[in-house]
């Protein structure tokens, strides 16, 4: 469902970034310290994987614009969307409301 969702956008001539959350809901994840996360799905409660989530994607709304003008210069990042799949439509909000509470 959600590669439809982002094949959908990026054809609309979105730039798509799909992020890889460390609150143990991937598959597997590589962490900042090199560690690898595999799927626990009792790593963290609901509250916290949502919390982590939010964090998450504002860091990314905050990092990526710039990131991706430098990387393709003329390209002007001119409005970000939060969106997500499933549990990440709940993240997005939150994200969206400012930071995590």
């Amino acid at each position: 469902m959600a590669t439809y969702f982002f094949r959908t956008m990026a054809s609309k001539g979105m730039i798509v970034a799909a992020l890889e959350h460390t609150d143990g809901t991937a598959s597997s994840t590589v962490l900042d310290t090199g560690i690898e996360r595999r799927f626990n799905e009792y790593l963290m409660t609901g509250r916290q994987q949502l919390t982590r989530r939010a964090s998450e994607l504002l860091e990314a709304a905050e990092f990526l614009p710039d990131e991706i003008e430098r990387r393709y210069r003329g390209t002007t990042v001119g409005t970000v969307m939060l969106g997500g799949h499933s549990y990440g439509a709940p993240s997005a909000v939150m994200a969206a409301n400012g930071a995590p509470a």
